[in-house]
């Protein structure tokens, strides 16, 4: 293939693992290229195999579009000159700041509607083939916005029951640990432990778990996130990773409230009674 007379072809994971095994009785057979424009045969090369485009580990791979259908030829640019087809350019990817992503959009779709304009459609209502189109993330957005809405509810929903759940269950262990842990208390206090002591103890222990949930969630959470938005993002082509710092910062703020809360109202309700009551009741 590198000197420039084989091709691979490449599928995005269309084959069976039975079709794969079929397919090395292929490898090494010739492989007839057309012009798709003129329809005329361009020359003869040898088919080097299959590679597919989801396999870990391989290269980024520029394709004009992904589609469950859509297989590409690969080859060596000394391939390509052998097929004596004139080089294309099929896309262009052009990223702007999201303070002037309309403008420049407005922009683009002007010049290639002025540039159109010499391509008619034929009596059939086929476009030339060198007429241009473009497709602007933020009009596949605004027709797809029902759709996000609608997932950002169901999704806000199923958080807030999750969350509620944490909650409860949260106040649940609270309370049941310092409901066990009552004679402890009561002996630490019998040798010195002053109320005092004991309430930082506490709140020191409702921070040190805000803290290890927050570290769990930046961490294991964010990087579960972007795996996940870079799996989408090859999928959609309107999908945009953005992490939600401001509503993380807020959870992570409530979390801390809510544990330090918890423990100073379940504290206020703690030790009425005498230390020596407090041991022998739970002797």
């Amino acid at each position: 293939m590198i000197d420039g007379d084989g091709m691979i072809l490449l599928h995005d994971h269309l084959l069976s693992p039975a079709q794969i095994e079929m397919s090395k009785n292929t490898v090494g057979m010739p492989l007839k290229i057309y012009d798709i424009v003129y329809g005329q045969q361009a020359r003869h090369m040898r088919f080097c195999g299959y590679l597919d485009l989801q396999l870990e580990k391989l290269p980024d791979i520029q394709c004009t579009a992904r589609f469950d259908d859509l297989v590409y030829l690969l080859t060596s640019e000394k391939g390509f000159q052998k097929l004596q087809i004139e080089e294309q350019n099929f896309c262009v990817s052009l990223k702007a700041q999201s303070g002037s992503r309309l403008d420049l959009g407005r922009e683009v779709k002007k010049i290639v509607e002025k540039y159109n304009e010499q391509y008619k459609p034929d009596p059939y209502g086929n476009e030339d083939q060198r007429s241009l189109s473009i497709v602007l993330k933020n009009d596949i957005l605004q027709e797809m916005s029902d759709y996000i809405n609608s997932n950002r509810l169901v999704m806000g929903a199923l958080c807030v029951i999750l969350l509620l759940m944490g909650i409860v269950n949260y106040v649940d262990v609270t309370i049941t640990g310092l409901t066990v842990r009552t004679r402890e208390f009561a002996v630490m206090e019998s040798i010195g432990l002053t109320r005092k002591q004991l309430k930082n103890m506490l709140l020191l222990e409702g921070v040190f778990y805000s803290l290890i949930i927050t570290a769990l969630t930046a961490g294991l959470g964010g990087g579960i996130f972007f795996l996940t938005g870079r799996g989408m993002q090859e999928r959609m082509e309107y999908f945009v990773i953005q992490y939600p710092v401001l509503e993380f910062t807020a959870c992570v703020a409530a979390l801390f409230l809510l544990c330090i809360g918890i423990v100073l109202v379940l504290y206020r309700g703690y030790g009425d009674e005498s230390i020596s009551l407090r041991v022998q009741r739970n002797n």
